[in-house]
């Protein structure tokens, strides 16, 4: 039983941590639209994501970064 409940965590800590989505907004972001137009996507993939919380942070994320730098690019996010 302690096996199953480790393989099946379905929350995890590192998008409950305010430092490591601050990294993303100011260390990820910029460097995954640099030099994007608006007709080429941005695309992330979200590996093990259980409930589809993480990678809906890091779309909302995504979004209020490009609405503060005026960036209209397309968004494609894939989460297994």
């Amino acid at each position: 039983m302690k096996l199953f409940e480790d393989v099946t965590i379905h929350v995890t800590k590192f998008f409950r941590d305010p430092e490591l989505f601050d990294a993303l907004a100011r260390k990820v972001f910029p460097k995954l639209l640099l030099g994007k137009d608006s007709k080429e996507p941005v695309r992330i993939w979200v590996p093990a994501s259980s409930t589809g919380q993480e990678a809906y942070s890091i779309c909302m994320l995504l979004l209020e970064y490009m609405e503060a730098k005026k960036l209209n690019v397309p968004i494609q996010i894939f989460a297994t």
